[in-house]
């Protein structure tokens, strides 16, 4: 190629991709390796990029099976032949080559095994710890192979995450995360090839009953521009059995109560690294410049936290959105590390920031008597600071998740590893949270 013998280059280069099989890291890495070289002489991309063919990201949410007595029928066992065969249909049709996905008995697992009968990957996504989701989620149908069916699947998956480790107050909020999480994740891992994300479902085509439910995701992806396949299972049900799915009106469904007190927020601590060493002398100044430059930077953001608070030199944030810790996090990273701190009487500080985002109570702190955000997720966020680097924004997978879902463009969320926790909390995918740079040719 370098020498502009084109063809020849051509043939190489699908020779290569033709070896490398399923390989998809390596042929991620040689296709950015030649658009650099293509962008530098000026050449067609397209003769080549056709070696560097890699399968589509498909997201799947849908119905689970119905448990036995449902007044209306949505998915009745019967219907399981027929929903395999059309997600057999839109799967190849997708080209799908990696899939996310919960383990629900019904849809979720028709769909995992498709791909899996495919040689496709399998990622999977739960809400939380896997026994409890079985029996809350899988093993519902008695006389069923539900659970043995999921397990077979958790076994053959390439990766399982788990959005929380413990079940929140009953309440959609804990499924909506787990759909969220599972977008985001798909998301990433087609950017990270430069592959298509695609969403398909089995929805039959009514509203939601609550937060987290298929109808929501099918609208998440569709508001975040997503292209969507539907397998409607209402028609299937029209045409097998005659039977219409009963409509539900919004009204109805607007008036059903809701469990949940908790919000999917993003929590941000801080700590000032070299508050330690400081003498008591320069404790009044510390409270001065350096958390006066905190709350001048919180008053004045564009994107001010819904709560606010420090323990010494420790600080929590909790922002609506990713865009919003982040950003906040960056700036005051920034002006910390920009500080002449000997000029206003202090030996050098520093900053370390960890970010998360997970389902968070709200509450009337009864001390403080002050608005609050509690949970477990707020200790999972407390988790990533003490091990950030100074000067560093550590996040977790659901935060760099989330980011991707809101389109983020000020800053990116790079993978650095699994990382160990503080306090034995365990180790965690972890990533470093940097502002955007320039566009790199060689991922466009």
């Amino acid at each position: 190629m370098i020498l502009g013998e084109w063809s020849e280059a051509e043939d190489w280069y699908c020779r290569a991709a033709r070896t490398a099989g399923k390989r998809f890291g390596d042929l991620c890495s040689t296709r950015r390796n030649v658009r650099l070289l293509l962008t530098h002489l000026d050449g067609d991309r397209e003769p080549i990029e056709h070696c560097f063919i890699i399968p589509a990201v498909v997201a799947f949410v849908g119905h689970m099976v119905d448990q036995p007595g449902r007044e209306n029928p949505r998915f009745p066992a019967q219907l399981e032949a027929g929903v395999r065969e059309a997600l057999r249909q839109h799967l190849v049709e997708m080209k799908a080559g990696f899939g996310y996905v919960s383990v629900a008995c019904g849809s979720d697992i028709l769909f995992a095994e498709g791909m899996l009968d495919l040689g496709a990957e399998v990622q999977v996504v739960l809400p939380y710890e896997k026994a409890r989701f079985i029996r809350d989620s899988v093993d519902i149908i008695p006389g069923s192979k539900w659970a043995e069916r999921c397990e077979a699947v958790i076994n053959w998956a390439a990766g399982v995450t788990i959005a929380s480790d413990h079940v929140l107050t009953p309440g959609g909020v804990q499924y909506e995360y787990s759909n969220l999480l599972l977008h985001g994740v798909a998301l990433a891992r087609a950017r990270q090839l430069g592959t298509p994300m695609l969403g398909l479902a089995v929805w039959d085509g009514q509203p939601g009953d609550g937060r987290g439910g298929t109808a929501s995701s099918v609208k998440r992806w569709r508001e975040s521009g997503v292209p969507v396949e539907v397998v409607r299972i209402d028609e299937m049900l029209r045409s097998s059995y005659g039977l219409d799915v009963k409509t539900r009106a919004a009204e109805e469904l607007s008036a059903k109560p809701q469990a949940d007190n908790a919000e999917i927020c993003s929590v941000l601590f801080a700590d000032a690294v070299g508050f330690s060493k400081l003498s008591e002398e320069e404790v009044p100044l510390f409270v001065t410049h350096f958390l006066g430059l905190v709350g001048e930077l919180a008053d004045r953001s564009p994107h001010p936290p819904l709560v606010r608070n420090t323990w010494g030199d420790g600080l929590y944030f909790v922002f609506g959105y990713a865009r919003d810790a982040g950003r906040f996090a960056l700036e005051l990273c920034e002006r910390v590390a920009a500080m002449n701190w000997k000029e206003k009487g202090l030996r050098d500080l520093n900053l370390r920031v960890g970010l998360h985002v997970g389902p968070v109570y709200e509450c009337i702190d009864p001390v403080t008597k002050s608005r609050n955000y509690i949970g477990t997720h707020v200790s999972r966020a407390a988790r990533i600071e003490p091990i950030t680097p100074p000067g560093s924004v550590y996040a977790s997978q659901a935060f760099a998740a989330v980011a991707a879902v809101e389109q983020v463009k000020e800053f990116t969320c790079d993978y650095v590893g699994r990382i160990g926790m503080a306090k034995n909390y365990g180790a965690f995918p972890t990533y470093v949270v940097r502002r955007q740079t320039a566009s790199d040719p060689s991922k466009t």
